[in-house]
């Protein structure tokens, strides 16, 4: 793209890319705290091993790091990859609550549902709405 045809980012979408990398930052900290604790969390009962929710904090940290590159950058994916990780997380996330062992954490779904589909509903508005279409509708950074 010559400068004089240069898409500026939209301020929400800045702010949507910052958002889904401070979540990657998020998902690398409890990477690093279930690692810290794990022979702590060996010693208690869970249904999700801590090897397994190590492997999966490190595979949001990476998706959400690269999505939040994709989305800084205008890939025109990331307007359907980045909905779409969010909704698988938040499967994810809802496996981990329906599946634990503390009453007060199954009762906290319907929230997190609520929260979870309100965010990805909002998500979709920012990487859809007029003023970014303009910005994914090209190739950026080449």
């Amino acid at each position: 793209m010559s400068p004089s045809n240069k898409v500026n980012r939209p301020l929400s979408v800045t702010f949507l890319a910052v958002g889904v990398f401070i979540f990657g930052a998020g998902q690398l900290w409890q990477a690093w705290a279930i690692y810290a604790q794990m022979a702590l969390l060996l010693s208690l009962p869970t249904t999700f091993s801590p090897y397994a929710r190590l492997a999966a904090a490190l595979f949001w940290t990476v998706v959400a790091l690269g999505l939040s590159l994709a989305v800084w950058r205008g890939w025109p994916r990331a307007r359907l990859l980045v909905p779409v990780a969010g909704g698988v997380f938040l499967i994810y996330h809802l496996t981990l609550i329906v599946s634990s062992v503390s009453a007060m954490a199954e009762r906290g779904w319907p929230g997190n549902l609520l929260l979870g589909i309100v965010l990805l509903c909002l998500v979709t508005w920012v990487l859809n709405r007029p003023a970014a279409r303009p910005f994914f509708a090209h190739q950026r950074g080449q």
